[in-house]
């Protein structure tokens, strides 16, 4: 989906991502800052799997819109005939939305009972954020 459409979806998940994340990160501080003695808020937590649900579930079908579209690779990446490779930006973008997904898995184990290292869940983040600006940028 090397077109405008191709472009607008990734567009619209960072827009709806951007507003969240300006909204979640405002009622955070606010709310630490009017329980400086209280116990910790597990409601955020809660909100942290949903948002890294929600975060699987765009990449997913951002992953099958790159591929299935009708004039898609859909998943072939190198065809027999001429020897080419086909339709290399859908895959770049497939591969984009892949490490948002990772991102998004990252999200939800962190936040679950199980052990993930402090702070992998930032550190996917900032690597689905590389990888996307290496691809929009070309670099």
């Amino acid at each position: 989906m090397a077109n405008f459409k191709g472009h607008a979806l990734p567009a619209v998940f960072f827009i709806i991502f951007g507003l969240w994340w300006c909204l979640k990160y405002s009622l955070k501080y606010h709310s630490r800052r009017l329980n400086k003695n209280g116990p910790g808020n597990h409601w955020f937590s809660r909100i942290e799997i949903t948002e890294g649900a929600v975060k699987i579930i765009f990449s997913v079908i951002g992953m099958l819109a790159e591929q299935f579209v009708p004039d898609g690779p859909h998943l072939y990446l190198y065809s027999g005939d001429p020897h080419t490779w086909m339709k290399l930006m859908n895959w770049q973008h497939t591969t984009m939305y892949l490490f948002f997904c990772i991102s998004g898995i990252m999200d939800v184990l962190t936040y679950t009972s199980f052990q993930v290292p402090i702070g992998l869940d930032r550190l996917m983040l900032s690597v689905a954020l590389f990888v996307e600006g290496w691809f929009s940028y070309g670099l």
